[in-house]
């Protein structure tokens, strides 16, 4: 019987709020991979590196994004089997609050990258597990109390 690997990833879940405030019309990033997929930035953890650390490090490498808040305690979950060997892939994505939209992109990994609505982005997103990642972060953030 083949031994299933386990592997672990960190991401960010970028989203800009319009100056209204507007949560219907937030924007997300995405990248698109330089193997044409399109998903949230993320990576692997360095030695030592703690999850959230991981996940900012990759939104900075891939998109050049160093400033953003970070909520540390939403967490939003994909897990899948990768191209149909026994690897058994487990992302964890923190949403973040960008302002600045600017990005600088890391030309050996990502080819491109759009702010667009959650619908754009739900078209857009290569893989069903990463559209549900979307899904939980939608569902978030129009669950959350209205500042004032």
């Amino acid at each position: 019987m083949e031994r299933t690997l386990t592997e672990e990833a960190f991401g960010i879940v970028p989203i800009h709020l319009p100056e209204s405030g507007d949560r219907t019309q937030a924007l997300f990033l995405l990248v698109q991979h330089r193997a044409g997929h399109w998903a949230f930035p993320k990576g692997h953890a360095e030695p030592g590196e703690l999850p959230l650390e991981t996940a900012l490090r990759e939104l900075a490498e891939e998109t050049g994004i160093d400033q953003c808040t970070p909520v540390a305690e939403v967490q939003f979950v994909e897990s899948y089997q990768r191209q149909g060997k026994s690897i058994q892939k487990t992302v964890t994505y923190f949403p973040a609050w960008v302002t600045d939209r600017s990005t600088k992109l890391q030309p050996e990994e990502i080819q491109d990258s759009a702010w667009l609505t959650a619908e754009a982005a739900r078209s857009r997103i290569t893989y069903p597990a990463n559209r549900g990642v979307l899904q939980s972060a939608v569902d978030w953030l129009h669950n959350l109390p209205i500042p004032g």
